[in-house]
């Protein structure tokens, strides 16, 4: 296993800060609860690698949250992602299609 995985979830992590905040943004415009729950959901891998940094004392696996729970996230964040991108796609056209009449 090469460092690109390792280097790709801290990535996600740093990624996930600026996420949390447009996709909550998103949410005081829409007040639809599917960005409310992406925008946290982009924040639970720092939470879960906090967890892992304060309970972890030198002999965890690491290997393990690289195979297992790295590509759980990335499934999950891809899936709440695209509903929230597909859900604020349809609320504008909603806006839209209201301001033309």
């Amino acid at each position: 296993m090469g460092p690109m995985i390792g280097y790709s979830y801290f990535a996600v992590i740093l990624l996930g800060f600026p996420l949390a905040i447009l996709f909550a943004v998103f949410f005081a415009k829409t007040r639809q609860y599917r960005q409310l729950v992406c925008a946290l959901m982009w924040l639970c891998p720092f939470g879960y690698e906090a967890f892992i940094q304060s309970r972890c004392t030198g002999e965890c696996n690491i290997r393990v949250d690289l195979l297992v729970v790295y590509p759980l996230e990335l499934i999950l964040l891809a899936v709440a992602t695209t509903t929230c991108v597909v859900s604020i796609r349809k609320h504008s056209r909603r806006r839209d299609k209201g301001s033309a009449r």
